[in-house]
């Protein structure tokens, strides 16, 4: 698999980061996808997803409670 640059975008925040895989990316940037719904357009992203240079790629807090 080609290595892709993407954007990733946390609390307004853009990051340009590099990588094969979604998982990969994630895991080398310390962000657990537990915590976030990846977002990509305005569609909900799965960690399996095909890249694409340029993609961006929001993370948007995960919000839970009782």
């Amino acid at each position: 698999m080609i290595k892709v640059k993407i954007t990733l975008s946390i609390r307004g925040k853009k990051k340009t980061v590099n990588g094969k895989t979604l998982p990969e990316i994630l895991e080398k940037e310390g962000i657990n996808p537990e915590e976030y719904v990846l977002v990509k357009g305005n569609e909900i992203v799965l960690e399996d997803e095909k890249l694409k240079d340029g993609n961006e790629i929001k993370l948007l807090p995960v919000v839970s409670g009782g």
